[in-house]
C-alpha cells in the first residue's frame, strides 16, 4: 500500500486523513522497538477542525485501513444483526402465552 499525506483512508465505516507520514523519522515505539509511524486525524467536511489526530504504527495502519473515503451515514445507519435462534426458546412442554409457577 502506498501511504500518502492528505489521501483519505477508512477503518470501521471512519474516514481519516493522513497528516504526515515520513518514514525513518515519524517513529513510535512498539514491543519490539522503535517503527514508522502513520499520523492521521479524523477527515471532516469543509469548513470544520479535526481535533484529534492518531499515531500508529505503519504495519498496523497497512492492515487495518483501507485507501478510499466511505459514506459513514450508511455505514452508522446498518442494523447490528444478531439473529435470533430458530429452534423454540422456550423450554421443553411450555407454549407461548402459558405462564409457569416458579418453584
Amino acid at each position: 500500500m502506498t501511504i500518502t499525506v492528505g489521501n483519505i483512508y477508512n477503518c470501521a465505516g471512519q474516514n481519516y486523513e493522513v497528516t504526515r507520514y515520513e518514514p525513518k523519522h515519524l517513529l513510535v515505539q512498539t514491543d519490539n522497538g522503535w517503527v514508522d509511524a502513520v499520523e492521521l486525524t479524523d477527515h471532516v467536511k469543509e469548513g470544520e477542525t479535526a481535533t484529534v489526530n492518531y499515531v500508529l504504527p505503519q504495519t498496523d495502519f497497512e492492515a487495518y485501513y483501507v485507501p478510499g473515503e466511505v459514506d459513514e451515514e450508511v455505514a452508522i445507519e446498518q442494523p447490528i444483526v444478531n439473529p435470533l435462534p430458530t429452534d423454540n426458546p422456550l423450554p421443553a412442554g411450555e407454549t407461548e402465552g402459558e405462564a409457569q409457577p416458579k418453584g
